[in-house]
């Protein structure tokens, strides 16, 4: 509470009085109505109140009165607002015990520290607590701004778990003390909208809402539409996904064809921001692709992950990208096995999974294979720098036409060994992350193996640059090389063409590099997803890069 000054009445020159309805009688100042009011009902209950936490002001911790004639009449000689108010409220609290003062500066500024004070000392107490701790509220004393103090210190106290009570107001005017708990529960009500709009999330809603009586059957059936959606983002279910959001879509239209003055009609403001936020859900006609571009712009990457590892497969075939052959035998055992088992998944997805499972250990074999002569490539390519006749650019792009990164890294070494005055002193005064990681695998090895005459220690460009070099050809697996090179297999192109040999699949579209493309990101995207569910960091990008790589992934198959 804010604790306000104590009045003298001018005609009389006592405090002033004021008659409340019972059970409360008559006060003196105006906090007390509000503490006499909590009491009895807490009594109801058999509850108390323990604690009184209040802001006091220079005024309120200063004399009622310098008039000694006023205070001698008034008996309050000496005494202060504070323990005037105390003096009140003595029958109902131990004040020397149970009455905790926060300072409050009359200033913006120092205010917000007060706020963080007030809700500290509550914390600490909650924290100590042997009992459940529950928060009310007086908002009716103190200074023009209290009600935005009070109502900082509530937010603060909540977020740190502390759970709300009843907020009170004693009106003067009406000699009564009125419950405010509503009025403060719509800030809740905002906060949980702006929540779900953004996040997703449906707790403060709920909360909102679950002691409430006569809720209107639209708002209900909306409120569950709500929970399923808030429930599908967590578990991350595609076919469930979607069911959730044609559910949430088709509840918002007839909440909002049948809205009444009485149905709630509070929540209809709040759908607008709502609405605004989930516009690419709601369509009539979802383009699946747009549910994985919503959860990427709230930072959900990792239902985006698992929702395009699941969506994109029936993507490929609702779009007619690529067709299995219906005729032929692993067609048929496939659909044979896939009714047997009733696996729950989308047909699509499964029947997708097993093309490209089908030639696992050919893809295996080749891609051994093919790693063997990518190590080759690249040793060969290094040998000619270091001799000064690197491979004609066309001819290695040609080359590593699958791997672009590759040849970006030996174009860069190509560099160096043009310009090794980029190399001169201590370090490489390199900013290039690929010489840097290298240099710094190089460092490792030379003070492992106590190599004389380190990398660190040469003074010429060009003898930096062929240790480099020889450290690249000479100390590295393959395996090692191909990471360090950032060679990526992309088993699903060979087995593509597997299956495409096989007249088991086709694509339907003349642009087969852009279907390649797609299939190249839809392996690193399922890939990344695995790394990170089980807790493996190998080759996983940064959000940000993962993001946009997502997106851009999206965009390129809707340009199929």
């Amino acid at each position: 509470m804010f604790l306000s000054d104590v009045k003298i009445n001018k005609e009389t020159k006592c405090i002033a009085e004021t008659e409340y309805e019972n059970p409360i009688g008559t006060t003196h100042t105006t906090n007390e109505s509000a503490i006499k009011y909590l009491h009895e009902k807490l009594k109801k209950d058999n509850e108390q109140i323990d604690k009184i936490f209040l802001f006091a002001t220079n005024k309120v911790k200063g004399l009622i009165t310098t008039d000694e004639n006023i205070a001698e009449k008034a008996q309050i000689v000496g005494k202060t607002h504070l323990a005037y108010f105390k003096e009140r409220i003595s029958a109902l609290i131990n004040v020397e015990k149970d009455v905790v003062v926060v300072d409050f500066e009359e200033d913006i500024e120092n205010s917000v520290q007060n706020i963080f004070d007030m809700a500290q000392k509550i914390q600490e107490y909650a924290t100590n607590s042997q009992h459940e701790i529950k928060m009310h509220a007086d908002m009716t004393g103190g200074l023009r701004n209290s009600s935005m103090m009070m109502l900082g210190v509530m937010k603060l106290a909540e977020y740190s778990g502390l759970e709300s009570g009843v907020v009170l107001y004693s009106n003067f005017s009406r000699k009564k003390v009125e419950e405010a708990t509503a009025v403060y529960n719509l800030f809740n009500l905002v906060s949980g909208a702006e929540e779900f709009a953004r996040f997703g999330s449906v707790a403060a809603i709920e909360k909102y809402y679950e002691n409430r009586e006569n809720i209107d059957i639209n708002l209900k059936s909306l409120l569950a539409a709500m929970k399923k959606f808030s429930e599908q983002i967590k578990l991350c279910r595609s076919g469930e996904f979607i069911e959730s959001i044609e559910n949430l879509r088709q509840n918002i239209k007839e909440f909002e064809e049948n809205i009444t003055v009485n149905n709630h009609k509070e929540f209809t403001q709040l759908l607008a921001p709502i609405k605004d936020n989930y516009k690419q859900l709601l369509q009539e006609n979802l383009d699946k692709l747009d549910i994985i571009s919503w959860c990427v712009e709230r930072g959900y990457l990792q239902q985006a992950m698992t929702l395009y590892v699941e969506i994109v497969p029936s993507v490929f075939f609702e779009r007619k990208i690529i067709a299995v052959n219906t005729a032929c035998d692993k067609y048929k055992a496939f659909i044979k096995e896939y009714k047997d088992k009733s696996v729950g998944r989308e047909e699509e997805f499964c029947l997708f999974n097993m093309i490209f499972d089908e030639y696992d250990k050919k893809a295996d074999r080749d891609i051994k294979e093919k790693k063997e002569e990518i190590k080759s490539l690249i040793s060969t390519s290094l040998e000619n720098i270091k001799e000064n006749k690197y491979i004609d650019s066309d001819n290695s792009k040609t080359i590593f036409a699958e791997n672009e990164e590759i040849k970006e890294k030996l174009d860069r070494l190509w560099h160096l060994s043009k310009n090794p005055k980029e190399l001169l002193g201590k370090g490489t005064n390199v900013k290039d992350e690929f010489i840097v990681k290298t240099v710094n695998l190089l460092r490792v090895y030379e003070e492992r193996n106590k190599v004389k005459n380190s990398f660190d220690e040469m003074k010429y460009g060009k003898e930096k640059i062929d240790k480099i070099i020889n450290f690249l050809i000479n100390h590295f697996s393959t395996e090692e090389l191909l990471d360090v090179f950032s060679y990526k297999s992309y088993a699903m192109l060979m087995k593509l063409d597997y299956s495409l040999e096989d007249n088991f699949l086709e694509i339907k579209t003349e642009n087969i590099s852009l279907v390649k493309k797609s299939l190249k990101n839809y392996q690193r995207i399922k890939d990344d997803r695995n790394n990170i569910n089980h807790a493996n960091r190998k080759n996983l990008s940064s959000v940000e890069e993962l993001g946009k790589f997502i997106k851009d992934s999206i965009k390129q198959i809707k340009n199929i």
